[in-house]
């Protein structure tokens, strides 16, 4: 039964996985065709030439680093926030600098 159970899990997480890498990969091609139909649609208005269309496309991609930068950075801490012992054996301490392989005189 628990084996069912864990079968089931993993599944969905896979599901969920398909469903964000989906909802990032629309993101990531829509957002900088919006800001820049905005950015033409400006430009046209105010006969600018191509200068709202370029400053808009650039601040959209800008923006989606961003979102996606702090995302994948609160993903791994809470990460790391679930191991905390991996964590404190990976990190060496004070006491641990000066010994290990290479530090032979």
């Amino acid at each position: 039964m628990s084996d069912r159970l864990f079968d089931l899990r993993a599944k969905r997480e896979l599901h969920s996985g398909f469903g964000d890498a989906l909802g990032r990969g629309l993101e990531l091609a829509l957002t900088p065709v919006l800001f820049g139909g905005l950015g033409w649609l400006l430009d046209r208005w105010l006969d600018t030439g191509p200068a709202f269309t370029i400053a808009l496309v650039v601040f959209a991609c800008a923006g989606i680093f961003v979102r996606m930068w702090i995302g994948y950075d609160t993903a791994m801490r809470r990460q790391e926030d679930q191991v905390p012992a991996l964590r404190r054996r990976i990190a060496p301490g004070p006491a641990d600098t000066t010994s290990g392989p290479g530090t032979e005189r």
